[in-house]
């Protein structure tokens, strides 16, 4: 991996957005996978058996003791003061009304330098509209879900009303084949986890929506990467990935890069695999 000349000056950019956040905001500022910046006033822990739903731009939790948790939209951090990067390398393909995405991917190893680097790969589903994004998360660093210098996977719903909801984090080990499903079962009800097939561990969501998702997407999205050593070595591969509508479907994945901190690249080997580089 590379090393490039401009890292120490988005290190820099990044303490200083970092400021001028805790002046503007008043308030920690949480960086969500699906490329959202919010207080952490609006990011919110889903307990195990808690049920999602959004009623016009509200969002509801009916937690599983029977009480019911009420959120009127929250305004995302101003444009003028966001962190630097996001995401840098995806694949996407439509499909009409998805009903299921399924994924595989291998969990990294540990970045060589441990800096502030926060990292998010996953697969995740959208609508048209870009209502709210719905994915399993593997991150590295530290998130309003937890973390710190180890992977862990969490699921988590953004909406486009400035709140994000998160499940339990649970953690993984370097070379744990990780599976991520979202489906849509009866009553606009989608459960998404993420599961350690080596540990057995699972994290569950559950989200109930009548908005329908069409965009299927594989990221790598980063955050505060200061050198190319806070990113892993090699590659991540997304593989077993399967599109469902009312069938099977083949998907056509358009791979993209933007605003790379280093070599980042995306290889579509198949329809069912696509791997994104460091």
């Amino acid at each position: 991996v590379s090393t490039q000349s401009t890292g120490q000056q988005k290190m820099k950019s990044f303490f200083i957005v970092f400021i001028a956040l805790s002046i503007v905001v008043g308030a920690k500022v949480s960086q969500i996978p699906g490329g959202k910046q919010l207080p952490s006033s609006c990011v919110h822990a889903a307990e195990e058996g808690d049920v999602l739903q959004t009623k016009g731009t509200d969002l509801y939790i009916y937690h599983a003791n029977g009480s019911t948790s009420v959120y009127p939209p929250c305004s995302e951090v101003s444009e003028s003061v966001k962190l630097p990067s996001g995401w840098t390398a995806w694949a996407s393909t439509y499909a009409n009304q998805i009903t299921t995405f399924n994924g595989a991917w291998q969990v990294p190893a540990i970045p060589p330098q441990l800096d502030t680097q926060l990292l998010y790969l996953f697969p995740g589903t959208t609508d048209t509209n870009n209502q709210g994004i719905i994915q399993p998360v593997l991150q590295y660093g530290y998130s309003e879900a937890g973390g710190g210098y180890f992977w862990g996977c969490a699921n988590w719903f953004v909406t486009n009303t400035g709140r994000a909801i998160y499940s339990s984090l649970i953690r993984v080990n370097p070379g744990d084949l990780l599976l991520g499903n979202m489906t849509l079962g009866t009553g606009d009800s989608w459960r998404i986890s993420c599961t350690d097939t080596n540990t057995n561990q699972k994290s569950e969501l559950n989200y109930v929506t009548s908005v329908t998702q069409v965009y299927a997407w594989v990221s790598l999205e980063v955050y505060t990467v200061s050198r190319c050593g806070d990113l892993p070595t090699g590659s991540t591969s997304f593989f077993d990935l399967a599109v469902k509508t009312d069938s099977w479907v083949t998907p056509s994945w358009n791979p993209q890069t933007s605003d790379k901190q280093c070599d980042e690249a995306v290889v579509v080997n198949s329809p069912t695999r696509v791997t994104l580089t460091y």
